[in-house]
């Protein structure tokens, strides 16, 4: 804890009629001292027990207290550490000096256990006060919080609480001894608890994660520093401002925060001639709590299709976003026994059994289909491409399901995988947004994948070209202080 630190003025002396001890009375006077930023946290009786499931010894836990930034999602110093929590305290009171109150905080309690185990935890009069305003109670039979079961960790995952208003648990009334008893059904709404003297979380399979216990919001006190951004296009949404680049350019803002991001790469394109495969889609980045003071965008282009019976479809280009690389869809295998390309997600092979392109990621990627008779679909982000038919009369092959993001302010799907050609039945279009295999007979040429999803192009059904992947695109937001008007 640091006190504050208050600098008094020095009174100037000067010869003068009308001075009070060698001052002139108010406009001399020292000023009264800045007052302190201070929030008081008051703890009476918590406790918390461990037992294995044959109910044997108890076992003790960790318990850490923070100060979490809601704004920024990042953690101040640790203020509290008892790694023997096997028995209730009484009282506890701690002091947190001189805290930027230009945020917005809550007061995390994090328990976490060393062993597998079942566990009870029981919470009574927890308070705090913000210089002197009254005490607020925010573990009560009435107060607001926010209870998460989640993990196995020994310090708090900032990614748990980033999305704690979708992590709460189920909380109902217990018909044992007036307990609250623990679901693992999640809820995105309050939490019921039981109105008494202090709330008991019976220990139940749930509790072998690690809790989390939030206070509800303490508000910020002054109006925060203004931060400036721009680049792509702006919009707001959910309290963030966004910024969308369909095309390359800079982020840049006016000091470091934590922001989330969606970085897609360039499709893949599809495969040239009969029955070819589709392309694979571009890889799939979505992350948060990415901590930047700006940078470079690339939006990578989408590949071209195979222009040739032994030629493949191009990959699509890399995407990226500082240091964080998205790498473009795999080109599909074309007429000629030529195999789908290894990309962010792999593109389709070729009919006669072309192999199935590969992906390079574990997360955001997924395996071309390989070809048999037919061509194979390409990868999606949400899932592997179709394999070829066993006879050239078979449907066309599908690309891979896209995956959906919020990030924009609305759910929108990326990343899906192109179709491969058939000679009849037309392939679908993977999440409405890959490419569509073209058909031999009557001819209907492939579609490219959607303009700025990443998704790859359908592969051809006759001789000709196959379609082009579509565009990526990246979305950047962070938690805004400035109102879009």
């Amino acid at each position: 804890m640091i006190n504050a630190l208050i600098k008094k003025k020095i009174p100037q002396m000067l010869p003068s009629s009308g001075r009070v001890n060698g001052l002139i009375p108010g406009v001399d006077e020292p000023p009264d001292p800045t007052p302190s930023k201070k929030i008081n946290i008051q703890l009476q009786k918590f406790m918390a027990s461990a037992q294995h499931s044959s109910n044997a010894a108890m076992l003790p836990h960790n318990l850490q207290i923070y100060l979490y930034n809601v704004d920024n999602n990042t953690l101040g110093p640790l203020l509290y550490n008892d790694t023997n929590l096997d028995n209730d305290w009484e009282s506890l009171s701690l002091n947190i000096d001189n805290y930027d109150d230009s945020f917005n905080y809550k007061i995390l309690f994090f328990i976490h256990q060393d062993d597998f185990s079942f566990s009870d935890v029981a919470f009574d009069d927890i308070v705090y006060k913000i210089d002197d305003d009254p005490l607020v109670a925010f573990v009560s039979e009435t107060s607001p919080f926010t209870f998460i079961l989640q993990g196995r960790q020994t310090t708090p995952d900032l990614a748990v609480l980033a999305n704690q208003e979708t992590a709460f648990v189920s909380v109902v009334t217990g018909i044992e001894g007036g307990k609250v008893n623990i679901s693992d059904t999640p809820k995105n709404t309050g939490l019921t608890v039981y109105d008494g003297h202090y709330l008991y979380f019976e220990g139940s399979q749930a509790f072998t994660n690690d809790v989390y216990l939030l206070s509800d919001v303490i508000p910020a006190r002054i109006a925060p520093t203004q931060i400036t951004s721009s680049g792509g296009t702006i919009s707001y949404a959910d309290g963030y401002k966004i910024h969308t680049f369909t095309s390359s350019g800079d982020f840049l803002i006016s000091q470091n925060v934590n922001v989330e991001y969606l970085v897609i790469a360039g499709g893949g394109g599809g495969g040239y001639g009969h029955y070819a495969g589709g392309g694979g889609a571009g890889s799939f980045m979505e992350a948060l709590g990415f901590n930047t003071g700006g940078g470079s965008v690339i939006v990578g282009a989408g590949g071209s299709g195979g222009n040739a019976n032994n030629q493949q479809g191009s990959n699509g280009s890399n995407s990226s976003f500082s240091t964080i690389i998205a790498n473009g869809g795999g080109g599909a295998g074309s007429r000629a026994n030529v195999n789908g390309k290894n990309g962010g997600s792999g593109g389709g092979g070729s009919p006669e059994n072309g192999a199935m392109g590969l992906t390079y990621r574990s997360v955001g990627g997924n395996d071309g289909g390989n070809g048999r008779q037919t061509g194979g679909g390409g990868g999606g982000a949400g899932g592997i491409g179709q394999i070829g038919g066993s006879n050239s009369n078979a449907d066309g092959s599908n690309g891979g399901d896209g995956k959906s993001s919020g990030i924009s302010g609305t759910e929108q799907v990326y990343s899906a995988g192109g179709g491969g050609g058939a000679k009849l039945v037309l392939s679908s279009s993977a999440s409405g947004i890959g490419g569509r295999g073209g058909r031999h007979s009557p001819m209907i040429p492939p579609t490219s994948g959607m303009v700025n999803t990443g998704s790859g192009g359908g592969g051809h059904g006759t001789d000709a070209p196959g379609a082009s992947g579509g565009s990526g695109i990246v979305i950047i937001r962070y938690v805004s202080n400035v109102s879009p008007n």
